[in-house]
């Protein structure tokens, strides 16, 4: 087993390259796994090689199951159709496992904690959620953040909601001053703001938006063998080592 182990991730290391549509490695039967990879420090592009948090998981999960992987790059709100016509195993990006994905979809155990912050413009005076009141909002679309911002901020806060397939698309909304700001993860916040000195994050008082797993079709003979291997990275340390690399956590 550890034979085999080792020379899956030889494979994966080797084969690392990929365009920007999917990225293949090793050989055989592969398992297909879907991916939102604009979505910086989780899963985005770097010199054409798709990287991250979720990349570097999914290949530990893909070696110990001895397969091999195909990354396929796909828009966010089209994962849990793919997902239901069997067009990929299984799908990670930064996916919360909500009320309603768990009705379409099997979730695994979350393999993070996530929190949620504000990225804005660093001469916005916005500090607070309390300062969004009467502004327009960005979320991505399909994304726990777009629930959250419609279900709490929407009325009570009579914000104006913009809801886009892309991180980028959102960002630049920032800079051209069509969006006042926008409400994303703690780890993507930080990224954004250490990659644009322009902008800067606010924290926001709400603990956690649930944190992230990975989804597989309903019934999905991989579910249990996936919670396995999270599990037994949970325990060696190597999630929480992944989260201060890609996170700074």
């Amino acid at each position: 087993m550890k034979i085999l182990y080792s020379l899956c991730m030889a494979l994966i290391l080797l084969m690392g390259g990929c365009d920007r549509k999917q990225e293949v490695t090793s050989q055989g039967t592969p398992l297909m796994v879907g991916v939102s990879a604009d979505n910086r420090p989780f899963e985005y592009y770097q010199e054409g090689k798709m990287v991250g948090f979720d990349i570097d998981l999914i290949r530990l999960v893909a070696a110990r199951l001895g397969r091999p992987l195909v990354l396929k790059d796909m828009s966010f709100d089209g994962l849990l159709g793919a997902l239901q016509s069997h067009s990929i195993d299984l799908a990670i990006s930064a996916m919360t496992p909500t009320e309603d994905r768990i009705k379409a979809v099997d979730m695994t155990q979350k393999y993070h904690e996530a929190k949620t912050e504000l990225v804005c413009l660093k001469t916005s005076p916005i500090t607070s959620l309390e300062d969004v009141r009467g502004l327009v909002l960005g979320v991505q679309q399909g994304s726990t953040h777009e629930q959250f911002a419609k279900q709490e901020l929407v009325g009570p806060f009579k914000v104006t909601l913009k809801s886009l397939n892309k991180v980028p698309e959102l960002i630049q909304e920032i800079r051209i001053g069509r969006i006042s700001c926008l409400i994303i993860g703690h780890g993507e916040a930080r990224a954004i703001a250490e990659e644009m000195p322009e902008l800067k994050t606010v924290p926001i008082d709400r603990n956690s938006t649930g944190g992230e797993a990975i989804a597989l079709p309903k019934g999905s003979n991989l579910t249990a063998p996936i919670n396995e291997v999270l599990t037994e990275l949970k325990k060696e340390g190597t999630l929480q080592k992944l989260a201060r690399q890609w996170l700074k956590e």
